[in-house]
């Protein structure tokens, strides 16, 4: 049978990004950044971090020796991927949202 395609062949693995042993990150992200460049590797515009720093939302900056604001990437992203607080307005909310319907239903 030549000229027939195998279906059911498994597609060659994706290449993962290889991580940074130190600090486990990979290894596009600078370690400290200016505002700009964190901006660009959250997804997050300027004035968003700024507002997160200013309600104690997001880890704030640091100062170097002539006074410019940088962010430890390793702190930022730990904070990123860190599990939402079960206490935040979102899971308090959803918590009375299930109790509400369990309640409803006779649950």
């Amino acid at each position: 049978m030549t000229g027939v395609i195998n279906e059911h062949r498994t597609p060659p693995p994706v290449k993962q990004p290889e991580a940074n042993s130190e600090a486990g990150m990979s290894n596009h992200c600078p370690p400290i950044q200016d505002i700009k460049t964190l901006s660009s590797n959250t997804c997050l515009s300027e004035s968003t971090i700024e507002r997160l720093v200013a309600e104690k939302r997001f880890p704030p900056p640091r100062r170097n020796k002539c006074g410019k604001r940088l962010w430890v990437w390793d702190e930022v992203y730990k904070y990123l991927a860190a599990p939402e607080d079960n206490d935040s307005d979102d899971a308090v909310g959803r918590k009375i949202y299930e109790r509400t319907k369990q309640a409803f239903n006779g649950n």
